[in-house]
């Protein structure tokens, strides 16, 4: 792609080649979140189906990179941040160090097996993006295995709903909430490992793009992610 010289909000001009090797970083660093996922996790959904996805976001939920294994985790990630921004930006409130997760279809979810865990990113105590990785479980509880509720009659028994709480709150795993959540599933080893694989995977991504942001300045990180959008809407 060509990229004329790109005007930063309120800083200097970038020049193209600082903006492609940021863009590519950007990319890189969502690539490290996947390798990061597949190799933490123990679920054969994550590591022989590929059945995930990760992704970074500018602070209002808007998708600014995705990995290239399934499209749509992504997508509903967009959806699951502002549901999040929109209910607990007072209560709990988001912090730095915070994670939330979230299954539920009506606050972005696509079913309940298919969970989320969010991080918010922060520079200099200003909220800048978001990580995001999302699988399928094998089993988050319900009224049959595998979550796959065919004989249900409300949502209430296909498996539990999980409206984007805070699972990690200022870096600690909040142990209460692991230990409700463990006991729905008829998998807590398999569902657990990969909860902590997509905490891990988020970490990795929030330390790389801190990293990123250090380097070419946060501004400057900010409107390549902006022009990022604005280049995939004109395509």
């Amino acid at each position: 792609m060509t990229v004329a010289t790109l005007e930063a909000p309120t800083g200097p001009a970038i020049d193209p080649i600082t903006f492609e090797v940021v863009r590519n970083k950007l990319a890189a660093i969502t690539e490290e979140q996947a390798i990061t996922l597949k190799s933490v996790s123990g679920s054969p959904v994550v590591t022989e189906a590929t059945d995930f996805n990760n992704g970074l976001y500018l602070a209002d939920g808007s998708i600014v990179t995705m990995g290239p294994q399934v499209i749509f985790h992504t997508g509903t990630m967009s959806s699951v941040i502002r549901s999040i921004i929109r209910d607990f930006s007072k209560n709990p409130g988001i912090n730095p160090g915070d994670m939330f997760i979230l299954n539920d279809p009506y606050r972005g979810a696509i079913h309940q097996p298919d969970v989320s865990i969010v991080a918010p990113i922060f520079i200099g105590g200003r909220h800048v993006a978001w990580a995001g990785s999302c699988a399928h479980q094998l089993d988050v509880g319900g009224m049959r295995f595998g979550s796959w509720s065919f004989g249900a009659t409300e949502i209430q028994q296909e498996a539990m709903l999980l409206p984007g709480i805070k699972l990690v709150d200022g870096g600690e795993l909040r142990e209460d909430l692991w230990q409700m959540i463990m006991g729905m599933t008829r998998l807590p080893q398999v569902l657990g490992l990969d909860l902590k694989a997509m905490i891990a995977a988020n970490n990795v991504a929030a330390k790389r793009l801190t990293e990123l942001m250090e380097r070419y300045g946060a501004e400057t990180v900010e409107a390549i992610m902006a022009a990022e959008i604005d280049a995939t809407e004109r395509q």
